[in-house]
């Protein structure tokens, strides 16, 4: 017999029906499917450490600090070894790299390359500085910075952008820490920031170098209107929720900027010293600033917080702490399933029903595939859909997508149809769907139903 001469049979959730039921199955209705919450580490979300291995919280993300002079070495000329080894470092363990390049990190030594040397810096002691008892703020007006920072971040997006070890890029070298802010009590701040001009210039430049990494900036500053770039709030759940207006919801609100969640992420880092205590039951900020407040007036994704991956929480804090993980970001369900014939012998109609639980899209186009498996639960046939997980936004809402499924080429027997997003890293950590069939019949695939294909 050939092999267009099969007739599908489709079944979900159901036994094989006899050859005398087989041009009746009951196909035509859609079948709900049970919720469980997407793990903490799902990929592109949660609470990230400093770049490193760790066992006492999850993690699918690791962050590092990186610094200018490392990167550039002349005016036209770069030494790419310590960002390659760090993004291959980290993708050693299945995760992104989220990174930051600074140009002056208090208490560390001055990150300005050595050919910008006779650019005039400001030196201060903030900080607690101590083996380097003196810092220095860069002029960032200087033509000669302006025209560094915009070469550097011109190489950086061609080597790299769309590289599937990274998973985001904050927009760093100016200010303390890559910050964009100078804030001190003991000097007059604004006279260290750059002009609104040379902000805009060097967010055009950055937005113009990658268009397919996702970009972070720590406030709405000049020129951020308009372009393709998220917002990091690095004192989480201690100064992000208004009022005053100077924290960073407050900030956003002025900006006309709190629907940015919607197509750019939001991410940040827990406010260091109230990382110990951030998930107690009774949080030690005394302002209201707690964390499930923060996370939904921000819709943020991640949080670096180094303290949950060294010193750790442990019993109900812990608990917390999960919690609080799965909480940010994105959360898809496949909340109902119909398979369908098609035509005989040619195909069956996939149909899902899907939301997002969570706070926050999805930022990428990763491919969601379909796939086959034949009674040993192998893989036979897969197929890319043009399903775009960043359709589904947060809220919770149903949306619908469709497919035909070709199996004209497969012998009779029984299959099981399973459905996954690509994780594009190498050895990268699949992202789970928060359904009760994750992973039940292939390991790192969401089951589907199952049809049954006999001769005729």
């Amino acid at each position: 017999m050939s092999v267009v001469g099969l007739l599908l049979v489709v079944q979900i959730g159901l036994g094989a029906l006899p050859a005398a039921q087989a041009q009746q199955p009951p196909h035509d209705k859609w079948v709900d499917q049970e919720y469980v919450p997407g793990p903490p580490d799902n990929p592109l979300k949660g609470l990230m450490p400093y770049r490193g291995s760790y066992t006492k919280f999850p993690y699918s993300m690791e962050w590092s600090y990186v610094a200018w002079r490392d990167i550039q070495t002349s005016k036209e000329s770069f030494n790419w070894e310590v960002l390659d080894g760090l993004l291959q470092d980290v993708a050693s363990r299945g995760h992104h790299a989220v990174f930051r390049i600074y140009a002056d990190y208090p208490d560390t030594p001055y990150a300005v390359p050595d050919f910008l040397r006779s650019v005039r810096k400001h030196p201060y002691k903030d900080f607690a500085n101590g083996a380097h008892a003196t810092s220095y703020s860069p002029d960032y007006d200087d033509a000669r910075m302006v025209d560094a920072m915009t070469r550097t971040i011109q190489a950086l997006g061609a080597r790299y952008d769309g590289d599937p070890r990274i998973g985001f890029i904050t927009v760093g070298f100016i200010g303390f820490w890559g910050e964009w802010h100078t804030y001190r009590r003991s000097c007059r701040c604004s006279d260290w920031m750059p002009s609104a001009e040379t902000q805009a210039t060097i967010l055009n430049t950055f937005v113009r170098a990658f268009t397919k990494t996702r970009l972070l900036v720590r406030y709405p500053v000049a020129g951020w209107s308009g372009r393709t770039i998220g917002f990091h709030d690095d004192s989480f759940a201690h100064d992000t929720v208004d009022p005053p207006e100077w924290r960073f919801v407050g900030r956003l609100k002025a900006a006309k900027a709190m629907d940015r969640w919607q197509s750019q992420p939001i991410g940040g880092e827990l406010y260091p010293k109230d990382q110990p205590c951030t998930f107690r039951k009774k949080p030690c900020n005394p302002r209201g600033q707690n964390f499930g407040r923060s996370v939904k007036a921000t819709h943020a994704s991640w949080m670096l917080a180094n303290y949950a991956f060294t010193t750790g929480y442990t019993g109900g804090d812990y608990a917390r702490a999960l919690a609080g993980a799965r909480q940010l970001g994105y959360d898809f369900f496949v909340s109902g399933v119909r398979i369908r014939d098609a035509a005989a012998g040619e195909g069956v109609s996939v149909e899902i029903r899907m939301q997002n639980r969570g706070v926050a899209p999805f930022y990428y186009d990763w491919t969601v595939q379909l796939g086959i498996a034949d009674a040993s639960k192998n893989i036979v046939a897969t197929l890319a859909l043009p399903w775009r997980l960043r359709d589904v936004m947060a809220g919770g809402e149903d949306v619908r997508f469709e497919h035909e499924l070709s199996t004209r080429v497969l012998p009779a027997g029984s299959y099981t149809i399973v459905m996954r997003a690509m994780n594009p890293l190498v050895g990268g950590k699949p992202l789970v769907f928060a359904n009760a069939k994750w992973g039940q019949d292939v390991p790192d695939w969401l089951t589907l139903g199952t049809i049954e294909v006999t001769a005729r």
